[in-house]
């Protein structure tokens, strides 16, 4: 049962119109904001992730990317300035990604300087969760394997929190939202140890 401060795992193509504005203005900030040419970059599945791989895209940032999303890798596969490294393995259709363990293989063999994952929830006591139970080891990967992580999470996510635990605050760079997110929302998000910014 899902209760005002819990989210449920859906389909990507229902998540796909949840929030759009504001999840594009996360994108444009993450783009023009945090992301420079020539920087080895990992996207994650989420929704998020593939408007920024669309900007990307669209401004023509020259990068390596990493990703287990296919719906990222058909995106950046249409650009010329973008070197291209998926994350195989089992395809899961409902959230547009692959993970299992051939995923889980190839993302130990690489390093990036900054990760971009997504999040059902980000919760007073300093965690990062999430509903997708099978992607958690993936994420989990990608922070571990990365420089810096940055959680890109709408104002929904915010004080929720989920069934599994991909990490806590001391493991995230910067968590970046929208401008729905409240004052009340960023003053509990710092004190649970989180730099933020709203885009």
């Amino acid at each position: 049962m899902s209760t005002n401060h819990t989210s449920r795992n859906t389909n990507i193509t229902n998540r796909l119109n949840h929030y759009q504005a504001e999840k594009n203005a996360i994108a444009e900030y993450v783009v023009t904001k945090i992301i420079k040419p020539n920087m080895i970059i990992t996207l994650d599945s989420g929704t998020t992730n593939m408007l920024v791989a669309q900007k990307i895209l669209d401004y023509k940032i020259p990068c390596t990317i990493i990703t287990n999303s296919f719906l990222v890798a058909s995106i950046i596969s249409k650009s010329s300035n973008v070197k291209l490294h998926l994350a195989g393995g089992f395809y899961d259709s409902d959230h547009g990604s692959f993970h299992d363990e051939v995923s889980d293989l190839i993302l130990k063999t690489m390093r990036s300087e900054i990760c971009f994952i997504s999040a059902n929830g980000i919760d007073h006591f300093g965690n990062v969760t999430n509903s997708g139970i099978d992607e958690n080891t993936i994420k989990q990967q990608m922070i571990k394997h990365a420089l810096q992580t940055i959680v890109l999470a709408d104002h929904s996510k915010i004080d929720n929190t989920e069934l599994k635990v991909i990490c806590q605050a001391t493991d995230i760079t910067l968590v970046v939202t929208d401008q729905k997110t409240t004052d009340k929302q960023i003053e509990m998000l710092q004190q649970a140890g989180f730099k933020v910014a709203r885009a």
